[in-house]
């Protein structure tokens, strides 16, 4: 059984090979083994288990490993209990379960499995088909891949995405309510593949001189009176056992108003002198 907190807990589950435990979510779990022997009384067997390169040992000899106090059994076979375990104590990676019980002549009974522990915050995460130099303007629409490379490869469960208002300065301050003061929801498929839109209305405001962005992110000009926005873009990615990161690296260019309809004179021509006749159009 599993806890995040180790008060609230998670009904006893059959153990599969390569259960993984850790982050926020998985953190605390306890194993029960049943065993029993015919000669040999329930409370005479010595039962241990032990998390292979770690320091995880359990033993009825120490008590680390109980007979269920309540006297609970399965076909005759009793419960034993370990102790909870904290799983942020043990690094990313996979391991050795193993489980021994022995009776008053000391005749081993053993079982093994692979389980896998994450602590490690999946962070890769690739822009597909973008640059930063690229100009965009109207509708965003971005896709790409993110992936959990850690040894423990839980897998990507969210995705979320902000365009941080000037005002904060750092990811844990994104807390707010509207756009550019909360995570937004990115698609995200099985995959690791993902896509955010963001709609020009989110961003930006008509004003009298023309479109531009909302108060909050003017501050992101790339020089007085361009009309272009270098905005961040903030990722946020959390795995299938609550690791989570934050990317702060990207950026888009952005021009709320180079779509705008462009006019200009071709005839007569400008500033243009005609020798010929000796004179000029203005």
């Amino acid at each position: 059984r599993i806890s995040s907190d180790s008060s609230a807990w998670s009904e006893w589950t059959d153990l599969g090979q390569n259960t993984i435990f850790g982050g926020t979510e998985k953190r605390y779990f306890q194993f029960r083994l049943e065993a029993h022997d015919t000669v040999t009384a329930q409370e005479n067997l010595v039962v241990s288990a032990n998390i292979s390169g770690t320091n995880k040992k359990f033993s009825t000899t120490d008590k680390t490993i109980t007979l269920n106090s309540t006297g609970e059994q399965n076909n005759g076979y009793y419960y034993f209990e370990t102790s909870v375990i904290d799983a942020s104590e043990i690094t990313t990676g996979s391991y050795t379960l193993g489980f021994d019980v022995r009776d008053k002549a000391e005749k081993p009974s053993t079982q093994s499995y692979q389980i896998r522990f994450d602590n490690t915050a999946p962070d890769s995460i690739t822009i597909r088909g973008y640059s930063e130099t690229t100009e965009l303007t109207g509708n965003i629409v971005l896709s790409g891949l993110c992936s959990d490379e850690s040894k423990g490869n839980s897998g990507v469960k969210e995705l979320y995405y902000a365009i941080p208002k000037d005002t904060i300065s750092k990811p844990g301050n994104i807390l707010g309510s509207e756009f550019g003061e909360k995570w937004e929801t990115a698609t995200l498929e099985a995959s690791g593949m993902w896509e955010i839109a963001i709609k020009p209305e989110e961003l930006c405001v008509n004003e009298a001189s023309g479109i531009t962005v909302k108060n909050g992110f003017k501050g992101y000009e790339t020089s007085s009176n361009s009309g272009v926005f270098n905005l961040p873009l903030w990722f946020k990615i959390v795995d299938n056992v609550g690791n989570s990161t934050f990317k702060t690296e990207n950026h888009i260019r952005y021009n709320p108003d180079a779509d705008k309809p462009r006019v200009s004179i071709t005839y007569p021509v400008h500033n243009v002198k005609d020798s010929a006749r000796d004179f000029s159009y203005v």
